[in-house]
């Protein structure tokens, strides 16, 4: 499947449900949580679903790269 480098990767259905049942069987100390939109409110200046996606993300990556306990940016 060809896609542009910003764009979220497509699983199917039955792919994330499997994810999620090795998530929740293999790893103890999980959380998952999900960001839910349809972007209506962005031209109200209410972020869409993806941009706070993408601060957890690149918060997440610093922390492992760092190993730093906490979150704070």
């Amino acid at each position: 499947m060809d896609r542009q480098a910003n764009q979220p990767e497509e699983i199917p259905l039955a792919g994330f449900l499997d994810e999620l049942a090795n998530i929740h069987r293999n790893i103890d100390d999980r959380a998952i949580a999900f960001a839910l939109g349809a972007g209506a409110s962005v031209s109200s200046g209410v972020s869409s679903g993806t941009q706070p996606v993408k601060q957890w993300l690149e918060l997440l990556r610093n922390r492992r790269a760092t190993n730093k306990p906490d979150l704070n940016v």
